[in-house]
Formats: C-alpha cells, sequence, structure tokens
C-alpha cells in the first residue's frame, strides 16, 4: 500500500532539484579552482547546485572554495572518511533526483550533463551512468569496464591489454578491432578507442564505470544501502557499487555524451605512498568478499593475484 505524503513531504518532493553536482576534495588545491570553473561555466540548464565535501584538507582547498566560490555549497568535514563516505555524505545532505560525482581532477564540456541526465530519464532501469573520460590533450581515457574476474586479471597480467587496446585504436573497424570487441574485456577498449563518431548521446551497457565522471538514479539509492560501501575508504568502491546495483536489478551503463577531461597520470609520473597502496589492497579485498562469497574457489584465486598486484604496486611506491 502507498503511504500519502505529508503537505511537508509534498513540497520537500516539489522543492528537491534535477541534479546535485557533488565534488570530494582532499589537499586538491592545485585542481578545484578549475573544476569548479569549468562546472559553472558548462552548468546545465536543468535545476541542479553544487556542493563540496571537503575531507579535512590541510591546503588551500577549503579557503579557494570559501573565497572564489560562495555559490558552491561547502560540507567541511572534521576527518577524513574517504571517498565513498564522502560522496554518501554529500548526497545525503543535498537530496535532488540525480546526483553527479565529478572528481576534484576532472574538468566538464559542453552539455554533458543535461544529456546525461536525458539519458538517464530515457532509460530508467540504469541505476549509475559514468561519462566518458578523456586526458587533457583530447585522448581517451577507460572509463567503463567488464567485472572483475580471475580470468580478466590473468589476462591484464600477461601484457595482451596493450595489444587490444593498440589493434582497436589503430583500425577500429578491422576485422580484428571487432573480434576484439565481442568479448566482455575488449568491449571496453572498443568503447573506448573504436568510436564510430556518431555524436549523438547515446548508451552502452557495461558492469561497472568510473567513479570519476557518475550518475546516480536517487530512487536506486534505497537498494544500494545509501551509496559506496562505507568500509572501503579508497579503491574498488565504484566497482562495488555498479556491481550491487546489477545484483539488485537495476542496470549499468556508459553515457555517450561530451566526454569529461579527467588529469589522472596527466603529464607526471603518479606516484603511489604506501598509505594508497594499502587501501587499494582492503578496498580490493572487500569487493572481492562481496561479490566471490559463493564461488570460493574464485575468491581464493582473486585473493592471490591481488596479492601479487600488491607487492608491484608496494615495489612501486618504495621506487617513488
Amino acid at each position: 500500500m502507498t503511504k500519502a505524503l505529508t503537505d511537508n513531504e509534498t513540497a520537500t518532493v516539489a522543492q528537491r532539484r534535477d541534479l546535485s553536482i557533488i565534488i570530494v576534495t582532499y589537499n586538491s588545491a592545485s585542481y578545484i579552482r578549475n573544476c569548479l570553473g569549468s562546472l559553472i561555466e558548462h552548468a546545465p540548464q536543468i535545476s541542479h547546485g553544487v556542493v563540496v565535501v571537503d575531507n579535512d584538507s590541510s591546503d588551500d582547498t577549503v579557503s579557494i572554495v570559501e573565497r572564489e566560490f560562495p555559490e558552491v555549497e561547502l560540507l567541511k568535514l572534521q576527518e577524513n572518511i574517504g571517498f565513498g563516505r564522502g560522496n554518501n555524505a554529500g548526497m545525503e545532505h543535498r537530496p535532488a533526483e540525480f546526483y553527479y560525482l565529478h572528481n576534484a581532477d576532472a574538468y566538464l564540456q559542453g552539455d554533458s550533463l543535461d544529456q546525461a541526465v536525458e539519458l538517464m530519464r530515457k532509460h530508467d532501469r540504469i541505476a549509475i551512468g559514468g561519462l566518458p573520460l578523456v586526458y587533457p590533450d583530447s585522448s581517451p581515457q577507460t572509463a567503463a569496464y567488464a567485472a572483475s574476474t580471475p580470468r580478466k586479471w590473468l589476462i591484464q597480467a600477461t601484457g595482451l591489454i596493450p595489444l587490444a587496446r593498440n589493434v582497436i585504436q589503430r583500425k577500429p573497424h578491422g576485422v580484428l578491432a571487432r573480434l576484439v570487441g565481442r568479448s566482455s574485456l575488449g568491449r571496453s577498449f572498443a568503447a573506448t578507442y573504436g568510436n564510430s563518431g556518431d555524436t549523438q548521446p547515446s548508451i552502452k551497457k557495461f558492469d561497472w564505470v568510473c567513479g570519476a565522471a557518475m550518475v546516480i538514479r536517487d530512487s536506486a539509492l534505497a537498494d544500494l544501502d545509501g551509496g559506496f560501501d562505507p568500509a572501503i575508504f579508497l579503491y574498488g568502491e565504484d566497482e562495488d557499487l555498479c556491481l550491487r546495483a546489477s545484483e539488485c536489478g537495476w542496470e549499468v551503463a556508459q553515457l555517450q555524451t561530451v566526454p569529461v577531461v579527467h588529469e589522472f597520470g596527466w603529464g607526471k609520473s603518479v606516484k603511489s605512498t604506501r598509505v594508497v597502496v594499502d587501501h587499494k589492497l582492503k578496498g580490493l579485498s572487500i569487493m572481492i568478499d562481496r561479490h566471490f562469497k559463493t564461488k570460493p574457489v574464485s575468491r581464493i584465486v582473486m585473493h592471490a593475484l591481488l596479492r601479487l598486484k600488491h607487492i608491484g604496486w608496494s615495489m612501486s611506491a618504495r621506487r617513488g
């Protein structure tokens, strides 16, 4: 039986904005000015607002937001609670029909958000939609993926991934590219590097999409326990969220819109600290335990492969 809304609840629903844009920051002073500037310059036509959730930054992030962007809501946390929990706090703080989660080192272009929300409204079973990403030179960046499996991680370890990527980049409509694109793993590269030239907004379904530029439907949050798993501080939270959405009967897709510029890895060597590496190990461990709980052999293999990955990450962190 449907519960009738009270007058106050009806007013709240009527006043709810179409879109809340959430940016989680942590010592993001070198990015946040350009990030927020791009969101204001390319603001969507639908009703919206921007919320910055700061994870207790020790640099000038907060002062830049307060001084230069008074129209932005700032939620100052007293501790660093991580990426997922930070986004959960932002969504809870300012409810909307949709939430757009945007990395602090990402920059909006064109009418991406109007296109994204229109697609989400047309396809009402999509709980989570990822926007395409590019580097600052406009070269494509992978943003939609097949789910992690022992097979996928073993293939990644062989070094075949760059080969598959190059095949699609060189001849996106060739026979080899089409063959690669038919596999669940290859579809990710086909979507990224095999652009057919069609500029019309569309959707492509995937197992999971990157949290750097992600739209979440508010009506799906109840099935997702409010959003990201709070136990995952960093890494694995976006894949976990998308897989949980699929398990609840929702769909996940890449929204083929104007791409978002994302600086990750751009123009510099990305140096992981030991703390970041350990967060990555813990986050992916939680993801594996949840999604392979009924497949004990695969779970053991995944944990073994993760330990090997962790060794490599740790060595890179030490060299850095």
